[in-house]
């Protein structure tokens, strides 16, 4: 168990063991460290402030989903953003880089927890939970980005769900389709994604000796996804498939109906989901593309509203090295628009 204390605030994750629930660890962080650090009251669905209802999972793990669905109302809070260690303060690991923000605040454990932690954030405003731990059997990492379903302009729902898709399509530093999910079968990992309502997170675990090429491929994502039209193609019949597949389910077809609730004009009555009558048929009768669609969402891609947690057996030296390495030459900073400005009451 850890706890995460800044201000007079203790942050609390559920207990978790080693091993096959390291990568769900490295999601719960992620996203806490997002949510809490961005996510004020929301706009209620009637107009004045609460907690949204989760989007359905669009992961096979349904359980792990909900859990996190749920972290807002768990740290309904705030947590300031952080600033340059004082002699004297709990963490006093010097940094890598001096642009590097070392998070000043403790970073509690129970007696029992052997791991090591460091967090910290990066020049362009990316924050970052470190996770050291020498007996892991794995190795794993989550990034969230504040950027749901939201997001997406009134004219293409599903936008943001069909962004998450193709970030596993292609970079240009690795224009190979899928050469990330092939890497991590050769390390004997996986990987995955959701997108909720004003975050998208993403994910993946493998052997401890992959982690720093692993972070390499998969820092990719978040800076040149090539976005190709073929890619697009294919995806939209994916995302076909996926809808078909809901709308046998009870549980979001009632989703989307309570969503109906939702006062008109709140981002609560978007269908998250999206299909091929929404993100093509429709679309193009307006003269809309949607791979230009894809790549104007992806502009909301901003390093100041992403946060990620990295779990691995290398110390915090290095695993700091390597998260510098990867994810500072993603665009952004620390001053970014978060994007709930646009319906927060």
């Amino acid at each position: 168990m850890v706890r995460i204390k800044a201000h007079g605030t203790v942050l609390q994750p559920a207990r978790y063991s080693r091993g096959n629930k390291m990568l769900a660890v490295a999601i719960l962080v992620s996203s806490v460290v997002l949510g809490i650090t961005l996510t004020s009251s929301h706009h209620n669905l009637h107009g004045g402030s609460c907690t949204s209802f989760a989007e359905p999972a669009v992961v096979q793990n349904r359980t792990r989903r909900q859990f996190i669905g749920h972290l807002h109302s768990v740290f309904p809070f705030a947590l300031s953003k952080p600033q340059p260690c004082r002699a004297g303060e709990a963490i006093a690991s010097a940094s890598k880089s001096v642009d590097t923000v070392v998070f000043p605040g403790a970073i509690l454990k129970s007696l029992s927890d052997t791991r090591q932690y460091r967090a910290l954030t990066l020049p362009n405003g990316l924050r970052a939970l470190l996770i050291s731990d020498a007996d892991a059997t794995t190795c794993a990492a989550a990034l969230s980005v504040h950027v749901g379903f939201y997001s997406d302009p009134d004219q293409v729902p599903g936008l943001a769900h069909f962004c998450e898709h193709m970030l596993f399509l292609g970079t240009r530093e690795y224009p190979e389709e899928n050469s990330f999910k092939r890497f991590l079968s050769a390390n004997g990992g996986s990987q995955n994604a959701f997108t909720g309502e004003t975050d998208t997170t993403y994910f993946f675990d493998a052997s401890p000796g992959s982690l720093q090429e692993a972070l390499k491929r998969f820092s990719s994502f978040f800076k040149d996804p090539l976005f190709t039209e073929s890619g697009v193609e294919r995806e939209l019949n994916a995302i076909e498939s996926e809808d078909a597949k809901n709308r046998q389910s009870d549980g979001f077809r009632i989703s989307q109906l309570i969503k109906s609730f939702a006062a008109d004009g709140h981002p609560q009555r978007h269908f998250g989901t999206g299909n091929r009558q929404t993100l093509l048929v429709e679309p193009s009768k307006r003269g809309i593309r949607p791979r230009d669609e894809l790549l104007k969402l992806f502009k909301l891609y901003n390093a100041g509203l992403m946060s990620v947690c990295v779990i691995g057996r290398d110390p915090l030296e290095t695993l700091q090295t390597w998260v510098e390495d990867s994810f500072s030459g993603i665009h952004g900073s620390s001053d970014a628009v978060n994007p709930a400005s646009l319906w927060q009451g």
